[in-house]
């Protein structure tokens, strides 16, 4: 495993030969993390260990994957359709981190796959209100006989 002042130094080379600025600060958590396509710019907290080397490169990888960062040209019509580009954004930005890595190992891996299934839930599905019944603004007679004398109605045999 390539040691931390070589992640660092890698994370900020490759930023640099991309033409991205790298922002660490410790104002930021690791899930904190973002890209800013406008200003081709990753945000991240300091770079202390090989997972948060990997969220900067995904971060990376939103920026400089073809795929990376779909929404940017295209305005999804439902719900759906913007949970699977948010999922193919993911998937290109992790595959882009994982290529462009010194190596991958598996504490980059697991935040990987913990990152990418808060994606993977979908949407949150819209329920209706549940339906309050409705009461009557006055009393009503439930006494059919009645009922059928008001209408006039009579038993025919």
């Amino acid at each position: 495993m390539a040691d931390l002042a070589a992640l660092v130094r890698h994370a900020y080379e490759l930023a640099a030969a991309f033409d991205v600025d790298l922002v660490e600060t410790s104002d930021a958590r690791p899930e904190d993390a973002c890209a800013i396509p406008a200003i081709r710019t990753v945000v991240s907290s300091p770079i202390i260990d090989q997972t948060i080397y990997a969220i900067v490169l995904h971060e990376l990888g939103h920026l400089l994957s073809p795929l990376g960062s779909l929404r940017q040209h295209e305005t999804p019509t439902t719900a759906a359709r913007l949970h699977n580009l948010l999922l193919a954004e993911e998937t290109a930005a992790w595959e882009w981190a994982e290529h462009y890595a010194l190596e991958w190992t598996p504490a980059m891996q697991a935040v990987r796959e913990w990152a990418y299934q808060t994606y993977v839930a979908g949407p949150p599905v819209a329920r209706p209100a549940p339906v309050r019944p409705v009461y009557p603004a006055r009393r009503v007679n439930s006494d059919a006989s009645a009922f059928g004398r008001s209408i006039k109605w009579s038993k025919k045999s």
